[in-house]
């Protein structure tokens, strides 16, 4: 409750502004402690996520994800993409508008890259965001364009388990709705089985 208070006070004093012109500094420790604070502002109160797209944080979080160099291997911004990622996901959670906005601002490339990191930190909330997104049907078809089925399955079989589970309600959705190539759908029908099986 207590955090849930101070979250209110942040946001009553105006602290959202000054926390997305922390994105647009040199300082990636400016940055990770900035998408840090926006997502425990936007976990879990849509009032907060709405107040923080209107403020122009979704292009600004994208824009992080999608400059940065972890994807081509370089370690040490990995914390900063895990904070940036987190962010997207408490913003993209239950709030379907949020999630065609984050589409439309390019995040599904950048976030089908960050699948297959070695940092899992990074992967939970790839994962995350990507069960949100294909809820919407009209976003199944470009995650799955951009190379999503592949890493998925991996991360399904062995990301960590809440990794594991994400990863494999993702792809059950994209079975359900989407035409796929007969390898694709091997792939997906090996993974439904084995989530079954483990289930049981």
């Amino acid at each position: 409750r207590e955090s849930s208070a101070n979250c209110s006070s942040i946001v009553d004093a105006g602290g959202i502004q000054p926390l997305l012109a922390l994105l647009e500094t040199e300082s990636a420790k400016a940055k990770e402690s900035s998408a840090s604070a926006i997502a425990q502002l936007a976990r879990g109160s849509r009032s907060t996520q709405d107040a923080i797209t209107q403020a122009g944080g979704i292009p600004l979080l994208v824009a992080v994800l999608a400059s940065s160099s972890s994807s081509k291997g370089d370690v040490s911004s990995q914390p900063l993409d895990a904070n940036v990622t987190y962010a997207i996901w408490m913003l993209a959670k239950d709030n379907t508008a949020n999630q065609l906005a984050l589409a439309e601002a390019g995040v599904i490339s950048p976030l089908v890259s960050r699948l297959s990191n070695a940092s899992r930190k990074l992967q939970l909330p790839a994962t995350g965001v990507l069960e949100c997104l294909v809820q919407i049907r009209d976003l199944q078809a470009p995650i799955v364009q951009k190379g999503a089925i592949a890493p998925l399955c991996m991360l399904s079989r062995d990301g960590e388990l809440e990794t594991q589970e994400q990863a494999a309600a993702v792809l059950w959705s994209l079975a359900k709705q989407l035409p796929t190539s007969e390898k694709q759908a091997e792939q997906i029908k090996s993974v439904v089985a084995n989530r079954t099986t483990i289930a049981k």
